[in-house]
């Protein structure tokens, strides 16, 4: 059942009550609002980054002034964002 705060906020929750198969007892749950616009982003978010990482795997090879003009170091430190890695 879909709640609406207003025309730009929906409510959204996931995983409540997920447990996961082992003895830990740990789970989450996640409820809010969020606009839908987010929401999409979010759900986007895998395609994205795997994307990201496809174009700077080419970017690679491409010459140091069209590194740059591509901004080759933003695409690294949003990709190491996103993983939780070093730059």
């Amino acid at each position: 059942m879909e709640h609406v705060l207003s025309d730009e906020y929906h409510s959204i929750s996931g995983g409540c009550g997920f447990l996961p198969d082992d003895d830990t007892e740990r789970g989450f749950g996640l409820c809010g609002f969020m606009r839908i616009d987010d929401a999409r982003l979010i759900a986007a978010a895998p395609e994205l980054l795997a994307a990201l990482i496809r174009v700077e795997r080419v970017a690679r090879g491409y010459t140091p002034s069209a590194q740059r003009e591509l901004r080759l170091d933003d695409i690294r430190a949003a990709i190491a964002k996103a993983t939780g890695s070093a730059v």
